[in-house]
């Protein structure tokens, strides 16, 4: 069994290198990449999601909440 995966981070670079880290490992398949959190509360509302790589600082909406 797969897990599947999103990828949240405002940094294109960030992005790249964990996308890179996902593509070497075959139990883990890469959904979607996001560049905000808008982004990944549609991936969520649409399928189930297993792993996410959450970036905590991002503009707009943070994986904080006060």
């Amino acid at each position: 069994m797969k897990l599947k995966c999103i990828i949240v981070d405002d940094e294109l670079m960030a992005r790249k290198a964990l996308q890179k880290l996902c593509e070497q490992h075959q139990s883990i398949e890469l959904v979607a990449t996001c560049v905000n959190a808008q982004e990944a509360l549609a991936i969520l509302e649409q399928q189930e999601i297993d792993l996410i790589w959450l970036d905590v600082e991002m503009p707009g909406l943070t994986a904080f909440v006060s």
